[in-house]
């Protein structure tokens, strides 16, 4: 009876836990949390050489070769570097999600950016009654704090509020160590919902010149990130997220859009 017991335990877990990814990522980030939480209280309280230490300790481990943190000459050795000793104004700015848009429209216009539908600073500021059935809201300080909302009319108030309650309390310069976000006044954004299943798309750009397309797909379900050039060529790399294994087609205001980024 056990045995036949622990056969049955088994296949329901293979056919309805282990092949279905997005519980297994649900059950990876809740257990995760109450370690990300013990850090990021831990940062706030470290010296700059502690957390020169602590990065070479995850770098070496990662890629199996010390970060040279005095003469960088890889992306990611750069990236480490900036990212906690090159902290400026204008980079504070641009991470900001509410202060960027006037550097975007000072840049570029108008058309190039979202409506903006409210900003708050709290979440008890938020008239839900005057919003749209359809819309996004997001944190300017931070990342991953996106909620895309389908139906106004299904939303569960109380838990919306305990989610952004913690994350206006949040400075997201001790998750990670990005001091460029550590004077960021937190804000509350709402957008509007701009569709279903649309393609992220930024360019990397190293001493004025493009060389990458980032194409991020399906980021709220099964994110996937791939690469091209400037003539639409795919890359043989991957960032943190699996490339996507079919062709993405070139979009059809590419040229546009390189002449904007340029």
């Amino acid at each position: 009876m056990i045995k036949k017991f622990l056969k049955q335990a088994k296949r329901f877990i293979r056919i309805n836990l282990i092949d279905h990814s997005k519980f297994l990522t649900f059950l990876n980030q809740q257990r995760l949390k109450p370690a990300q939480r013990a850090a990021y209280i831990r940062h706030q309280t470290m010296t700059y050489t502690e957390i020169e230490a602590e990065v070479s300790r995850t770098y070496e481990n990662i890629f199996g070769r010390e970060l040279n943190w005095d003469n960088p000459q890889t992306y990611n050795e750069k990236i480490n570097v900036a990212k906690i000793y090159m902290p400026s104004p204008i980079k504070t700015r641009l991470a900001d999600k509410y202060l960027v848009r006037n550097w975007i429209r000072e840049k570029i216009g108008d058309k190039y950016l979202i409506p903006l539908l409210g900003i708050y600073d709290s979440f008890d500021e938020i008239d839900f009654d005057s919003l749209p059935d359809k819309f996004v809201i997001k944190c300017n300080h931070d990342s991953n704090s996106v909620t895309l909302v389908h139906d106004k009319s299904k939303i569960n108030i109380p838990e919306l509020k305990a989610k952004y309650d913690a994350l206006i309390k949040r400075n997201y310069a001790w998750m990670y160590f990005e001091m460029h976000y550590r004077d960021i006044k937190p804000k509350i954004l709402i957008e509007q919902y701009m569709g279903d299943s649309i393609n992220d798309y930024k360019f990397m750009c190293f001493d004025g010149k493009i060389y990458y397309c980032w194409v991020d797909i399906d980021r709220f379900v099964n994110h996937k990130r791939t690469f091209y050039n400037t003539n639409w060529e795919r890359q043989p790399f991957a960032v943190r997220y699996p490339p996507f294994t079919g062709d993405i087609e070139r979009p059809s205001k590419f040229d546009e859009m390189l002449a904007v980024v340029n």
